[in-house]
């Protein structure tokens, strides 16, 4: 018997090639654009990140502990909002220098015993310690808005923040903890500013404190001290029980709010003087 070769017809089957999928092997895919990113050029599979603040033109939410910053676009509005700051600043010093001025005067009629004159003196400069006080409220909430506009713009590095914007804003509102609180997110603002200007956007860490900063932050510190003991001399007046113990106690009382008069305005005067400086590096 001869050995017949298999005779075929058509195109011989060819067994297909076996899937990667089929066979469990992972796949590497392309990752899904997100937000933050740029669509990945032809050829590249996957996007390309840009930085979220540096340019200062993006917009969106940052990272890291600065993460939840609602970003928005910069307004020309909020250099209105910082002359309006420096100003009333301006105006708060000039105001507390004018009550430290009747102060050492109606100190020396104290000295005299010329009560009569003091009497005067008081009443006449009453509409200046009014207008003192009634310029605080304007001054904060200004003040206030300008914090929030600019930590929350496209021209500072959210990324260097150490605190959210809830705590940044409403830190200025919490009696003694604003002390530290109030410094260390102006700290921020000026370091994200400056980042941004110089089109960095490093990540929170150890950071210095600018000198001019720290100035003011310490005669704020001072000043509320002061304050505090103002108004502890003025009780002091009403527990009088004689003469000379009235005269002695309307000295220290008006010593003390010529001391916290002074220092308010030199506050005042630094506060502008950051406010001028941190807008400063959100020019463009």
């Amino acid at each position: 018997m001869s050995y017949q070769p298999p005779t075929t017809s058509g195109t011989p089957d060819v067994p297909p090639t076996p899937d990667a999928r089929d066979a469990g092997i992972p796949v590497p895919t392309a990752p899904e654009p997100v937000a933050g990113t740029l669509p990945a050029p032809v050829g590249q599979p996957y996007a390309a990140t840009f930085p979220a603040t540096a340019s200062g033109t993006a917009s969106g939410t940052a990272s890291g502990p600065g993460a939840g910053v609602d970003v928005r676009p910069w307004r020309s509005s909020n250099d209105v909002i910082a002359i309006i700051v420096q100003v009333l600043l301006g105006l708060t010093a000039l105001v507390n220098l004018a009550v430290a001025f009747t102060d050492v005067r109606l100190a020396g009629l104290v000295r005299e015993r010329d009560f009569d004159r003091v009497v005067e003196l008081a009443t006449s400069a009453e509409s200046t310690y009014r207008l003192a006080m009634l310029l605080a409220v304007p001054t904060v909430i200004v003040f206030v808005v300008w914090v929030h506009r600019l930590w929350t713009s496209d021209r500072s590095a959210h990324a260097v923040y150490t605190r959210s914007t809830r705590l940044a804003v409403g830190g200025w509102f919490i009696p003694v903890a604003n002390l530290l609180l109030g410094g260390r997110a102006l700290r921020d603002l000026w370091h994200g500013t400056a980042a941004a200007r110089a089109g960095v956007d490093q990540g929170p860490g150890v950071r210095s404190t600018p000198r001019l900063l720290l100035g003011w932050w310490v005669a704020w510190c001072v000043m509320f001290v002061t304050t505090l003991a103002s108004r502890g001399s003025q009780a002091g007046v009403d527990r009088a029980t004689s003469l000379t113990e009235l005269v002695s106690a309307l000295e220290s009382a008006i010593n003390a709010e010529i001391a916290a008069c002074t220092i308010s305005a030199v506050a005042a005067v630094l506060l502008a003087l950051v406010v001028r400086r941190i807008t400063g590096f959100t020019r463009r």
